[in-house]
């Protein structure tokens, strides 16, 4: 446990002492946390974006905004998307799988 107070000129407590307890979990490791099954090969695109899928995933494409822009289901392997009908910009792209698991990603339409 650890405790916070405030104390006086003569390092008397005063007021109410904050206190929190701090338990470690040794079984929780950063594995815990995976992210999708997938990667992306290339972010910096012209005419398509390439992702290799280990899973099924849902990818969501966003504008700088936060409106969402496509929605492409993507299977098993490597997945070519056209997106040369985007404007240039920077662009967001949201993987999920079936599991819930999600991971965002960065890409730059030229």
């Amino acid at each position: 446990m650890i405790k916070f107070f405030e104390v006086d000129a003569n390092d008397n407590p005063i007021g109410n002492p904050i206190t929190f307890t701090y338990r470690f979990d040794p079984t929780m490791d950063i594995e815990d946390f995976s992210q999708v099954n997938a990667s992306i090969q290339n972010t910096l695109v012209e005419t398509q974006l390439n992702i290799v899928a280990q899973e099924q995933v849902q990818l969501q494409v966003f504008d700088i905004q936060g409106k969402l822009i496509s929605d492409f289901s993507l299977e098993t392997g490597v997945n070519s998307l056209e997106i040369s009908g985007l404007s240039a910009g920077l662009y967001f792209g949201k993987l999920q799988n079936q599991a819930g698991q999600s991971e965002v990603f960065k890409f730059v339409k030229k």
